[in-house]
């Protein structure tokens, strides 16, 4: 048997039996090799990024590794918002999912550098097909940026913090999530929106300059109970989204800590000026009230004043 057939096999059993410790002996007894043999394969599924355990009763993949059905898997990708973005290009239907346990080149909004170690997180992206008017586009990263705070409030019981326009943050005002919104029009309408989510579970060593936080600083966290979570939320709320495009600015209201209280903006032209976060517009944009009177922001870096 070759080293890529064994390995293959391998992974099967251990996909098929989630949490389940399995012996080198008995996978050598049942697939006809050594344990070394074995040894070599596990040693070889972990280079390529799965997050396998090893202890005295074996071999297994780790209980909450994010694989669901419909949810295409990838141990590692430079970005999922660029694979998944070849697949709608091709065709690929609404809703299709795909995560990866590590990213090499992901991003944020403006650009921004998306890091996470290897199977710290959840990162993915959702290809929607949106049936809607492209003015109402931007109302998605509202809805999706509630459905992930909701989501890890139910899952976990972590208070969150929503900022405008959706990034999740702790009580320090640190980082948990983030969601980047990019799409390709047809004819002046939505052809496709990408919705990407990134979200940091595990403890890791975050650079300072990115203000970031992992929800396993506050309790432990099931990956892939959270990811389904956060599936059937959004599923749910989307097609309420579709059917009235306002109800993401209602959801997201339910879910803010940011209205009524004093904000910094920094506009994307370097204007910085303090204000009163007051509501949205229609669109989704922040109405400011400042010393020089109301404003709408449409784009901007934005933070609660301590």
């Amino acid at each position: 048997m070759s080293e890529i057939s064994l390995t293959k096999q391998i992974l099967g059993h251990l996909q098929q039996n989630l949490g389940i410790w399995a012996s080198g002996e008995d996978l050598g007894a049942q697939l006809g090799v050594t344990r070394p043999a074995i040894w070599k394969a596990i040693q070889a599924l972990r280079l390529e990024g799965y997050p396998l355990e090893a202890s005295r009763n074996g071999y297994r993949l780790e209980p909450d590794i994010p694989m669901l059905q419909g949810v295409i898997y990838k141990t590692k990708v430079g970005s999922t918002m660029d694979e998944i973005r070849n697949l709608a290009r091709a065709g690929a239907a609404e809703f299709t999912v795909l995560l990866a346990e590590q990213q090499t080149t992901g991003r944020g909004r403006r650009g921004k550098p998306w890091q996470g170690a290897s199977a710290s997180g959840l990162y993915f992206t959702i290809l929607l097909r949106p049936n809607i008017a492209l003015s109402n586009l931007g109302l998605l990263p509202l809805l999706i940026g509630a459905c992930v705070a909701k989501s890890i409030e139910l899952e976990t019981s972590i208070v969150t913090q929503l900022k405008w326009s959706n990034d999740i943050l702790n009580d320090k005002k640190q980082k948990f999530a983030g969601i980047l919104l990019e799409s390709e029009l047809e004819d002046g309408v939505p052809r496709f929106a990408l919705v990407g989510i990134g979200i940091n579970i595990r403890r890791q060593d975050f650079p300072p300059e990115f203000s970031a936080a992992a929800l396993e600083e506050y309790v432990p966290v099931h990956r892939r109970n959270l990811l389904q979570k956060i599936l059937s939320t959004i599923q749910y709320e989307y097609q309420q989204f579709l059917e009235q495009p306002s109800h993401a600015i209602t959801l997201w209201k339910k879910q803010n800590n940011i209205l009524g209280q004093s904000i910094q903006i920094l506009e994307p032209n370097g204007t910085n000026y303090i204000g009163i976060a007051q509501d949205l517009d229609p669109s989704g944009a922040l109405i400011v009230q400042t010393d020089n009177g109301s404003r709408t922001i449409y784009a901007a870096e934005v933070s609660v004043r301590v």
